[in-house]
């Protein structure tokens, strides 16, 4: 009988964590380019750029281990330091971006437009 549970118990744990991959990767296939939100909605395109001056980017420690970790480019802490994707010279991408922070341990992640809705949402 605990066999049988445990087989049940099972099943049920995969087909949710099958489930839940699926949604993730449905989200992320709708996600649409910051020039797709200007032409569909620029109310919320304007929305997106304001937010991304103050909650654009952040720093965080170069992972250890990762130096060979496919990076965008590097960036030098003046530029990283903006926040503001805009201000620095890049754009924000339906993806994360990467960059290391010249002569530092330090790295820039430029946050994708999905993270920015996301954080949106719960930001007031």
């Amino acid at each position: 009988m605990k066999k049988i549970t445990l087989l049940v118990s099972a099943i049920f744990v995969f087909a949710g964590l099958s489930f839940a991959q699926t949604e993730i990767r449905e989200t992320a296939k709708e996600v649409k380019t910051m020039e797709q939100i200007a032409v569909d909605s620029p109310e919320e395109h304007a929305k997106l750029l304001k937010f991304a001056e103050t909650h654009g980017s952040t720093i965080m420690d170069f992972p250890k281990g990762k130096e060979s970790a496919k990076l965008n480019g590097e960036i030098t802490m003046e530029k990283a330091s903006l926040i503001d994707p805009v201000k620095m010279g890049l754009s924000i991408q339906t993806a994360n971006q990467y960059f290391r922070i010249t002569g530092t341990e330090k790295m820039l992640m430029v946050k994708s437009v999905f993270m920015l809705q996301q954080e949106m949402k719960t930001t007031k």
